[in-house]
């Protein structure tokens, strides 16, 4: 191994409640208040700033692309002289990309949240004698004086044959733990009233047209793009698909500094579009492009200390590419696209069904009839069952970006923490919901216009090769599908 076995264990992760683990050697101990102090890992970025009764620490990286230039210090700063109130706080950080929790101290009253879609975890215990939270339900067990005892409705849950077939997706705020929960997008947690509170939607989404969502998007992504390479080496895979071919033509201006690849393993060939539209692209680009061979078998002393890191770590194919990662990419970060498809409709097209209920997302979560996601879909929707019509949210969208990426999305980079560190652009609140504002028929498959325009606007040139060439057969296989998947459902 490159790295000794006390470097890797938990890597880029945390743990916070009334005092520190010293049982972590080397790890960064950080004062919140009496009540509260957190222990980091060396290897996961601290910042903190004080402005009179209001403190903001930072778990992770902030960056803002209006001004890659600073980092997150100056972010932070930035953030603190135009806020007074953690719902400035919250407004503001709209703004803001990267991967993070965020600590707000007012006053007494200690608040924390996360990214937008919530790929910097926060698991928590508020209704113990003692409150923690930490970024993964493993700290807890580990280092928590308490019984954690298992959930035996969960447990059923996990042993349903759709829990694997799911890559261990979980609905709603469950953990396979009585008194740890995860914190879902779009809510913080007030520590002080013991209590997960929603503070966003907060106004509705604005009716825009495609040619200025696209310029908007368009100086978001660029600006994000360009302040991740002022800071980190950066790696981007890319496929045959519309996210990594958008966030190519985004990284114009950086080309030269990028390592673009793509991994090949599970049953990718040198034949699959995955590997040959790039392969035929770049060098029509004059770029460089590697072809990563991801089927190395994992050490077995790596491979422990990644089920360690990660409660219900998965052994999937892509899980090789984090090994291989491990050991040729350190000191990178890895680009991805995750949380684009929360406004490119590439999953949840079912454009007619005109009633949502509980049963209706659990089966389009392949969960069909199975009780425990019905129970915690029917949690969430009827706290959102109102926001079509007060906010002009669509409800799959808002469904796909809080339950599907704030569960199954958040895992692969918590997995990932052990060799590298990952952006993703695209989990930026206002370029989101800035994509969510145009009309939906821009944003269907299978031409994706608003995409196209976007990927138009950035470098034009990345069009020379198809998006997602499929054969005509397995085309209209496809548009059947999505005409008669209301009728079915």
């Amino acid at each position: 191994m490159q790295m000794a076995e006390e470097q890797l264990l938990f890597r880029r992760q945390y743990i916070a409640g009334p005092r520190y683990i010293d049982t972590l050697p080397g790890w960064q101990k950080i004062a919140i208040s009496d009540e509260w102090v957190v222990t980091a890992h060396p290897d996961l970025e601290v910042t903190q700033v004080c402005k009179e009764e209001l403190q903001l620490t930072l778990l992770g990286f902030f960056i803002d692309p209006y001004h890659p230039e600073h980092n997150n210090q100056e972010v932070l700063e930035h953030l603190g002289k135009r806020a007074h109130t953690f719902t400035d706080i919250a407004a503001l950080t709209e703004n803001l990309g990267g991967r993070w929790v965020l600590i707000c101290k007012e006053g007494e009253s200690v608040k924390i949240f996360h990214d937008m879609c919530g790929l910097r975890q926060i698991f928590y215990t508020i209704h113990m004698q003692e409150q923690w939270f930490s970024s993964q339900p493993s700290l807890l067990l580990e280092f928590v004086e308490h019984s954690f005892p298992l959930d035996q409705w969960s447990m059923s849950f996990m042993n349903s044959p759709q829990f694997e077939y799911t890559e261990r997706s979980w609905p709603g705020d469950a953990t396979p733990y009585q008194h740890i929960k995860h914190l879902l997008p779009n809510h913080y947690l007030d520590l002080q009233e013991r209590k997960v509170v929603r503070y966003w939607p907060t106004k509705s989404l604005p009716v825009m047209r495609i040619d200025e969502v696209v310029e908007e998007a368009a100086v978001i992504l660029k600006g994000l793009l360009e302040g991740a390479a002022r800071r980190y080496s950066l790696m981007l895979p890319v496929s045959a698909g519309w996210d990594s071919r958008t966030l190519l033509a985004a990284s114009k201006a950086i080309k030269e500094e990028m390592f673009f690849y793509v991994s090949k393993h599970g049953r990718l060939t040198d034949e699959s579009p995955d590997i040959d539209v790039p392969r035929r692209l770049f060098p029509r680009l004059g770029l460089p492009f590697h072809v990563l061979d991801c089927r190395e078998t994992m050490d077995e002393s790596f491979k422990q200390l990644f089920e360690r890191n990660v409660t219900l770590a998965r052994n999937i194919p892509k899980a090789l590419t984090i090994y291989h990662h491990f050991k040729y990419s350190q000191g990178m970060v890895n680009v991805c696209g995750n949380g684009s498809e929360i406004a490119r409709k590439c999953v949840y097209t079912y454009y007619d069904v005109k009633t949502i209920t509980p049963k209706f997302l659990a089966k389009i979560s392949f969960y069909k009839n199975n009780e425990f996601a019905i129970y915690q879909y029917d949690r969430w929707l009827q706290e959102v069952k109102h926001y079509p019509e007060e906010y002009r949210i669509n409800l799959l969208d808002l469904h796909y970006w809080e339950q599907r990426m704030g569960n199954w999305g958040a895992m692969y980079p918590a997995e990932q923490d052990i060799a590298v560190e990952e952006f993703s652009p695209f989990n930026h609140k206002r370029l989101i919901t800035v994509l969510m504002s145009v009309d939906e028929k821009y944003r269907r498959p299978p031409h994706y216009l608003l995409y196209h325009e976007l990927i138009r606007k950035l470098w034009g040139d990345v069009l020379i090769e198809p998006i997602n060439p499929q054969p005509i057969i397995k085309a209209i296989k496809g548009s059947l599908r999505q005409k008669l998947v209301p009728y079915l459902l």
